[in-house]
């Protein structure tokens, strides 16, 4: 995320939950100025069009987002893995839980595959950014179970399959789509390994 001032930052918040609910391709210049409660010139004082106005919201808005909680970070570190899996949301599951809280917006999920849509359409390389953010999520979950592993002394060295198996569960077609769909991934096979390390012991 960019370095950015507060006027430019209301902007792209007001902006966000404009394109939550609408296409970028038919909201006009009248309805960002209500949305945003600026007059045009000085939104586009900041930003050049729309469309760097819209690629500027995914980058500084919607990405950043994604991130997990420290809180949650230091328990994937710290903690039991059964402590941290139940309080785990997946990326997307708190993507959608700021949307409907931040923005109050109802149909949080479908206005989150509305943007995501777009996005996938006008933000250039999307789906790379986007597999990024999910691959980084991946690691910190290949580490907590690597961690349990470990502390169990069980060495199947499947933390990889595993953690791939708690984001399919959870973000579903989304993930399948972009990482699963192309792998021999079977993920019902690793489900009957998972008991030992959710009933782990520490000292």
């Amino acid at each position: 995320m960019e370095n950015i001032s507060n006027a430019k930052l209301s902007i792209l918040k007001d902006s966000y939950k404009l394109f939550l609910t609408n296409n970028i391709e038919k909201v006009t210049i009248t309805e960002l100025e209500k949305a945003c409660n600026k007059i045009r010139g000085t939104i586009f004082y900041h930003f050049c069009n729309k469309q760097t106005l819209f690629e500027s919201v995914v980058a500084n808005i919607f990405f950043p987002s994604f991130k997990m909680p420290i809180d949650l970070l230091k328990i994937a570190i710290e903690r039991p893995l059964q402590d941290f899996l139940l309080i785990y949301k997946n990326p997307e599951e708190r993507v959608v839980h700021l949307i409907n809280n931040k923005y109050e917006i109802n149909e949080a999920e479908v206005s989150y595959y509305n943007f995501i849509s777009q996005a996938y359409k006008y933000y250039p390389n999307f789906q790379n950014r986007f597999e990024a953010i999910m691959i980084n999520e991946l690691q910190i979950l290949k580490s907590a179970i690597s961690r349990a592993q470990c502390l169990n002394g069980y060495t199947t060295g499947k933390a990889e399959m595993f953690a791939y198996l708690f984001m399919l569960v959870g973000t579903g077609l989304t993930f399948q789509n972009g990482f699963v769909s192309n792998s021999s991934f079977k993920y019902n096979d690793y489900l009957f390994e998972l008991e030992p390390l959710l009933f782990q012991n520490e000292a």
